[in-house]
């Protein structure tokens, strides 16, 4: 299995006791703002602080941390891969 694709990789993303993905914890390691994760993940504005647990919240973090994972098998280096998925993910919301 590959190293960044191994479960302790991304359970190092989460939060105790839960099966969360923490949006503060996400967008520091690729330098979003909450705002703009909420953006980025379409939902309202308040959600990532009030609610972080909301399905589409979520479902949005674990795709983000699942790209870190292959950018970093492929760079090796997570500090590496995370400008790569700013740029993913702008492109993404251009895209609609």
């Amino acid at each position: 299995m590959n190293t960044a694709l191994h479960p302790s990789f991304v359970e190092r993303f989460r939060e105790a006791d839960t099966p969360n993905l923490p949006p503060t914890k996400v967008g520091d390691i690729f330098g979003f703002s909450l705002l703009e994760l909420a953006e980025r993940a379409r939902v309202h504005s308040g959600i990532p602080t009030a609610r972080p647990d909301v399905s589409q919240l979520q479902n949005y973090l674990r795709d983000v941390i699942r790209f870190l994972a292959v950018a970093t098998e492929l760079s090796g280096d997570d500090r590496r891969a995370a400008p790569a998925q700013r740029a993913f993910t702008h492109l993404r919301l251009q895209d609609g």
